[in-house]
């Protein structure tokens, strides 16, 4: 008896040491300049000062903010200010390059950077094979032609696009669903990465949620890439989900390569760790860096099926080793 009247009594103490940490939102002194200028677009600079994690505004603006933006030797001013962006009379085209000085009291900020090119792509192809009624394989296969006069850094990444009505079986009810995310894909061919091996970040070995390189290795030439979506498919599906898959090429520079990475390692989870991501940008936090997009959008049921015989995928379903990098394909809601 005495042994459980111990425990109560412990029970309760440690009940009682409790200490209520209040957050105090702050703005803090450090500024931030973030800008990614980009081919075909208006050329604007976000400038604000940094912000609670906790505070959506996004937007504490600075005062007495003197900024000009320099393209190819030529001074631009901002023609308008909109929650913290600041907006010149410049469209971004290929080869700019580009400088941003910022003068906030006594505190003078500046990056550089320059606009790359928007990626060459060519004879683009979609198709599937279809394993049984639950497991596709998605075909991408385009051309990419590298600039022989310049250095480059490419990111390649897919996005999916899910729409429709599924049982959500912990609310037992049913939802509508419509979400886009980066999904997993697999490369056939990826050109040899040389250099600092950081460049390339596999997901689930064979798989990536993004794929980045250098060309060292196709410089200056055209180059064939095969991709591979595989697609589990949900048969909790209330009625056919609308699925549509957009394949990312995009050419950046070496600055916003970086970041990419820092971003990734951290990755984006509950427990994700903090650290700091490194920028370019002189006097403030932040990244002003260039990147040049091209995006190839398909849905499912307007490509060829191929013939069942025909095995395009390295994995033959009776041959996969990995089915537990399969079952985490199947998107969560």
């Amino acid at each position: 008896m005495r042994k459980i009247n111990l425990l109560i009594v412990a029970v309760l103490a440690l009940a009682g040491c409790e200490k209520v940490i209040e957050l105090e939102p702050t703005i803090g002194d450090n500024l931030v300049l973030n800008a990614v200028p980009m081919p075909e677009k208006q050329a604007f600079v976000y400038f604000a000062h940094t912000h609670f994690f906790l505070d959506t505004s996004n937007c504490h603006p600075i005062d007495s903010v003197s900024m000009t933006l320099t393209v190819n030797g030529t001074d631009y001013l901002p023609d308008s200010v909109v929650r913290c962006r600041y907006y010149f009379p410049y469209i971004y085209a290929g080869g700019d390059s580009v400088e941003v000085h910022a003068t906030a009291g006594n505190r003078q900020i500046e990056a550089h950077t320059y606009v790359p090119h928007m990626p060459q792509l060519s004879n683009i192809q979609f198709s599937y094979n279809a394993y049984g009624n639950t497991l596709r394989y998605y075909n991408a296969q385009f051309d990419l032609q590298d600039r022989p006069d310049e250095r480059q850094y490419y990111i390649l990444q897919v996005m999916q696009r899910d729409s429709g009505m599924r049982f959500n079986e912990w609310f037992q009810q049913y939802d509508t669903v419509d979400t886009t995310h980066a999904t997993y894909f697999m490369l056939r061919h990826n050109p040899e990465v040389t250099g600092d091996a950081s460049y390339v970040i596999p997901m689930m070995g064979y798989f990536y949620t993004r794929n980045m390189f250098n060309d060292d290795e196709i410089d200056g030439q055209n180059y064939q890439f095969q991709i591979e979506i595989p697609h589990l498919i949900d048969t909790n599906e209330v009625e056919p989900f609308k699925h549509e898959y957009t394949v990312k090429i995009e050419s950046v520079t070496f600055a916003r390569l970086r970041y990419v990475i820092d971003v990734a390692r951290q990755g984006n989870g509950f427990f994700a760790e903090q650290g700091q991501v490194r920028g370019n940008v002189s006097g403030a936090l932040g990244i002003f860096a260039g990147s040049a997009r091209v995006e190839a959008p398909f849905w499912p049921d307007t490509i060829p099926t191929l013939p069942p015989n025909s095995v395009t995928s390295s994995y033959r379903p009776e041959e996969r080793t990995i089915p537990h990098c399969l079952s985490l394909l199947k998107k969560k809601y």
